[in-house]
């Protein structure tokens, strides 16, 4: 399996505390963290790391990326993701939740999330929108990430969730290309 874990920082395991496999690479733009690679992802995914992968892991790491309100650096992360996945492959991700404090104490976080963030990666949902006419921003994305599970990360008797798991997947055809739009009313229609 060809797996990566982006902006891995010291943390070598996944989100549930067990060990990634033997060969994930772990990338980081910070040398001092010993990263297998280092990196910048704002320069996109590194070479040979941008096509047929199985699993891409990112931790505490999407709220990093570009300013709130900016939705060109945003698109162009999630783009380059779905189109390093191979079909249906998992891009698994936890980001602090929008009302906790670790959200905005870090001075590093430029961007706040909550369950609602990843909904603009699904193509289904803009589809939906176009037909029922609702408040959500059409933004014309290329790829096509739907979340196939999500839950809100909370300790005991904590009343503020701490965080955010999804789990998205590349929805795409077994040639790598978008499933088209008028597929997805057809699913719909038969459902």
């Amino acid at each position: 399996m060809k797996i990566i874990n982006l902006g891995c920082n010291v943390s070598r395991t996944k989100w549930d505390g067990s060990k990634f496999p033997e060969g994930t690479v772990h990338i980081d733009m910070n040398p001092d963290v010993k990263p297998d690679i280092v990196w910048n992802i704002e320069d996109g995914l590194p070479p040979g790391y941008d096509s047929g992968l199985d699993e891409i892991h990112a931790y505490h790491f999407v709220e990093h990326i570009g300013k709130m309100g900016e939705v060109e650096p945003w698109f162009r992360f999630w783009g380059a993701c779905w189109r390093a996945l191979k079909p249906m492959c998992k891009m698994f991700v936890v980001v602090p939740h929008y009302l906790h404090e670790s959200a905005v104490g870090d001075p590093g976080h430029v961007r706040l999330m909550c369950p609602q963030s990843f909904i603009f990666l699904d193509r289904r949902a803009y589809a939906r929108n176009r037909r029922e006419n609702t408040a959500m921003t059409q933004y014309g994305i290329d790829f096509d990430f739907p979340t196939i599970n999500g839950v809100l990360l909370k300790e005991d008797g904590q009343v503020i969730p701490r965080g955010i798991y999804v789990e998205l997947e590349a929805r795409k055809t077994a040639a790598g290309e978008l499933i088209s739009v008028e597929e997805f009313n057809l699913a719909e229609a038969r459902a």
